[in-house]
């Protein structure tokens, strides 16, 4: 009953914030599938206490400033203050939730949209090298195809970075093009959990989401024919 209950919000989630990821697809070109499974993952599917006060669906943290690293470096956090954390547009302010600390601040929006619009953008993050905090490669490296993608010699070049082999992700290193994108992610650091990348391809595969992704292509591809 509990697995039911779970799935019951998850399709109600997807159902509900569904046009929000496609629009974001079409913008950025970041996957309708990998947005709608991180946001079902990191909301606990829209009934977590931070998405419920914040609207933040993506575990989205605000930064400290430099009066903010000066008090956390002193371990001053009693001292903290939302003002010593910044913040990017579109949201509104910061809220104060546990995480990797009790202090941890994250970013508050004044919709889900909102929090949507600001994850697309974070996936759009580009760096010359390889490094933490850098996923604009992602969705052209690993674009949406039928085909297996291989991702050994990426995972080679994220390897001091991530730590993780190219078989180190799922054994095989010939997968969908959803899983070599969850993969990218890791890679890149998004996430510190060591499954990460196996819970968003659990849940695009259980719900299919891949079809959304493929249904897009399709719909581009019909348009520039008519054109």
């Amino acid at each position: 009953s509990g697995k039911q209950k779970a799935a019951a919000n998850y399709l109600d989630y997807i159902d509900k914030y569904l046009p929000a990821a496609v629009r974001d697809k079409y913008a950025t070109g970041v996957s309708a599938s990998i947005t709608l499974a991180q946001g079902i993952l990191e909301s606990g599917a829209g009934h977590s206490n931070l998405a419920l006060t914040t609207n933040n669906h993506f575990g989205i943290k605000a930064l400290p400033t430099k009066e903010g690293r000066r008090k956390i470096k002193a371990k001053q956090y009693n001292q903290l203050r939302d003002a010593d954390f910044s913040y990017r547009s579109p949201a509104i302010g910061v809220s104060q939730h546990h995480d990797d600390h009790k202090y941890d601040r994250f970013e508050r929006y004044h919709n889900v949209a909102d929090s949507y619009r600001r994850h697309s953008a974070l996936l759009l993050n580009t760096c010359k090298k390889a490094r933490k905090g850098c996923y604009g490669w992602i969705w052209a490296t690993f674009p949406v195809q039928q085909e297996p993608i291989d991702i050994t010699a990426i995972a080679r070049k994220y390897e001091p970075v991530s730590g993780y082999g190219p078989t180190d992700f799922f054994g095989d290193t010939k997968v969908p093009y959803y899983a070599a994108q969850a993969a990218a992610l890791k890679m890149a650091g998004y996430a510190t959990s060591k499954t990460y990348h196996r819970k968003l391809v659990y849940l695009i595969e259980t719900y299919e989401l891949w079809r959304i992704d493929a249904a897009l292509v399709q719909a581009a591809r019909a348009t520039l024919l008519d054109s």
